[in-house]
């Protein structure tokens, strides 16, 4: 019996093989679908104990020397294992899914394997409103990246916002600081669709990655704008 997987991490591998294909393999919407129905909220803020989280990250090297194509072809063996034993023995109590994620997703990204994925499931936190229990707010803004800067897209805040000219800091945290810590979680296979996943999922991510709940401070180049941010229904009806 396989042992149940504790950390919620889907891994998409494109397999090459030689004879018919394996009908093991199921659609990837139809995965997402099966665990958006059975996820179960109640367990966002659980602590899994560290025990199974170092055997869960265990499990996922064998998984992808396993099964894997060239897995080390951008990041030596070495190299990846050294990462990995420095996030096993920095797991020494019990962490929730999204703790363990945080740590966890940057690593895997280190492959730079476009057929290897850590899903974070945005679109479970969205849907059940989760973020909205914890009275956070979602920043109110739609951004464009250009030349690693961030430039206002779209306001749908009630503050008068200059549309068009670019953010430097967003609660005192510069846009360059901003965009290199998300870029270690972008999903994308290349330096630009890393990019365009973090500036389309930009206000979600802040919450996730970065812990920033609203109010929202902008800095620009001639003025500090205070924003109150938007629930994630509030956001949803003026996109």
């Amino acid at each position: 019996m396989k042992r149940k997987i504790n950390l919620f991490i889907i891994l998409m591998f494109c397999v090459q093989m030689a004879g018919a294909q394996d009908v093991r393999f199921r659609n990837y919407n139809d995965v997402l679908l099966e665990i958006y129905q059975r996820y179960d909220e109640n367990k966002v803020d659980l602590k899994i104990p560290a025990e199974l989280l170092r055997a869960d990250i265990d499990l996922f090297v064998r998984t992808i020397e396993e099964i894997g194509v060239n897995p080390y072809i951008n990041l030596s063996k070495d190299a990846f294992y050294k990462e990995i034993k420095t996030l096993k023995d920095g797991i020494n109590r019990p962490l929730t899914r999204r703790e363990v994620m945080l740590r966890f997703v940057p690593v895997v990204n280190d492959l730079r394997l476009s057929h290897t994925l850590v899903f974070i499931p945005w679109k479970i936190f969205e849907e059940k409103a989760l973020y909205d229990k914890i009275n956070g707010k979602y920043l109110p803004l739609d951004v464009k990246i250009e030349d690693n800067r961030l430039w206002i897209a779209k306001n749908y805040s009630q503050t008068r916002i200059p549309v068009g000219d670019e953010i430097i800091a967003i609660n005192d945290a510069t846009s360059k600081t901003i965009i290199d810590n998300l870029y270690r979680y972008a999903e994308g296979a290349t330096k630009y669709s890393k990019l365009m996943d973090i500036q389309d999922s930009f206000p979600i991510e802040l919450w996730w990655i970065n812990d920033f709940k609203g109010p929202f401070k902008i800095k620009m180049k001639d003025a500090v704008y205070t924003l109150d941010g938007l629930t994630s229904i509030e956001l949803m009806d003026l996109k």
